[in-house]
């Protein structure tokens, strides 16, 4: 092929009539919107990273601070219970002690009670127990008396 042909092959496809050129200018359009959303998608992408770390760290924080309240909770839990129970271990034997007449043993075990078990057992004496046969059958039945720092239980 002559060399002239080349460069004349090259001005006819780079000529354009009005159709062509609209369908170009067209594509070019169509092309830069695609950019523009991709650049759009790419920046939305990271910014998605972003967040997703920052609240996955939060997440993780707070998550820590719920376990360890929970230990706690249950730790709190597991205390109250043994006191509870030494409680009415000390208020069984005070009962039998009542019974033997040994006020002596009696005040030993009220001292041993734990501070709000005895503010219990002092409202529930209140209500002469060992003589009404109305009273409440120990200091933690619920509503046994008008005590504002009684403690209550499941019956």
């Amino acid at each position: 092929m002559p060399e002239g042909m080349n460069v004349e092959v090259a001005h006819k496809l780079s000529e354009r009539d009005d159709l062509g050129e609209h369908h170009g200018r067209l594509h070019e359009l169509l092309e830069i919107a695609e950019v523009v959303i991709l650049a759009v998608v790419a920046v939305m992408t990271a910014w998605s990273g972003l967040q997703a770390g920052k609240w996955d760290g939060r997440q993780s924080l707070l998550y820590g601070q719920a376990s360890r309240d929970r230990f706690q909770a249950d730790a709190a839990s597991t205390l109250a219970g043994q006191e509870l129970s030494a409680d009415a271990s000390l208020f069984t034997a005070l009962l039998q002690a009542h019974e033997a007449g040994n006020a002596n043993l009696q005040a030993i075990y009220v001292r041993r009670f734990t501070p709000d078990y005895r503010n219990a057992y002092e409202g529930w004496l209140k209500t002469d127990p060992f003589n009404n046969p109305a009273a409440p059958p120990g200091p933690t039945k619920p509503n046994a008396w008008p005590h504002p720092r009684a403690i209550t239980c499941s019956p």
